[in-house]
């Protein structure tokens, strides 16, 4: 466990962003932590990472194509030999490529489609390898435009034969919820591309064989791995254990004296979950897998 907070660690570079995501924790996160990290404080983060043993970082906002130094940054971290993963929207290039790139395919369905497309086109003449990922919520999920992404994915060449599927907050916990995934996971299944489901859902809202599929088939996971990737903010003063939880320490107690303060944070995480008034619904907290540990409601930031 303390090695894979010691290998890879996120940074929000910029919480700025070129859409209007209404589930985004963005806008109030750069209230609190700023809104851009100046290339100072990335060199000192990347520093004080490798110094530890880091071996990857995760670049995310907001939007970071909109970080003025992302290609400086990139470029960095490729001379201290770190693997950067870039979250991004696909509506802005990144002028350097990563090793990795996240690629949300919400703009491949709005109005900048074209640009959308454009882009994804230089990723490819780039050899980046691409992740897409769907974002929905319980409200918005459409099977046509999980062809779409499919057929996007069907591509091949450096987009993998994977498709991240994001269930995103709020959503109630019902079976109508478990049966839209299910179904979602054996459409993209049944294309012969791979899936991801890529936050945690409670059991509850699936049958027993349901979830027995899912986590053989879709990595389906009910506990929030919190504490697990810390995320350093814009601030370059401050980490979170979560993106969506306004709970942080200090960078420097934190990487400098690494594993020793990891501890608490995984200590912080822990109390968290088990905390009854943590939980997303009431009823959460009498249910059996909750009182085994299995589950603490999904997400605690689907409060």
């Amino acid at each position: 466990m303390m090695r894979k907070i010691a290998d890879s660690i996120l940074i929000a570079t910029s919480y700025k962003c070129n859409v209007n995501c209404k589930y985004c924790y963005a806008k109030k996160s750069k209230k609190v932590f700023g809104e851009e990290m100046s290339l100072e404080n990335f060199i000192k983060v990347v520093n004080l990472h490798y110094r530890n043993g880091g071996k990857s970082i995760g670049i995310i906002g907001g939007e970071p194509t909109l970080w003025k130094f992302l290609g400086e940054a990139i470029l960095y971290c490729k001379l201290k030999g770190i693997k950067t993963t870039v979250f991004t929207n696909g509506v802005k290039k990144i002028p350097v490529a990563p090793d990795f790139i996240y690629l949300n395919v919400s703009q491949f369905f709005s109005s900048k489609r074209d640009k959308f497309e454009k882009i994804l086109g230089f990723y490819q003449k780039k050899g980046v390898k691409i992740i897409l990922r769907y974002n929905f919520d319980q409200q918005n999920f459409s099977f046509s435009k999980l062809e779409d992404v499919i057929k996007l994915s069907k591509q091949g060449g450096n987009i993998n034969n994977r498709i991240d599927l994001v269930p995103i907050a709020p959503y109630k916990i019902e079976k109508k919820l478990g049966t839209v995934v299910y179904k979602a996971v054996l459409t993209i299944l049944k294309n012969d591309i791979e899936v991801k489901l890529a936050n945690p859902l409670p059991p509850c809202i699936f049958s027993q064989k349901e979830r027995g599929f899912l986590k053989k088939n879709s990595g389906y996971y009910t506990r929030c791995n919190l504490g697990i990737l810390p995320l350093v903010n814009p601030d370059g003063k401050t980490v979170q254990i979560c993106s969506k939880i306004n709970s942080f320490k200090s960078l420097e107690l934190f990487l400098d004296k690494f594993p020793a303060n990891s501890r608490s944070v995984f200590k912080e995480a822990r109390s968290l979950l088990e905390n009854k008034n943590n939980l997303p619904f009431k009823k959460c907290s009498s249910c059996i897998f909750f009182k085994k540990r299995e589950c603490f409601g999904g997400c605690l930031a689907f409060k």
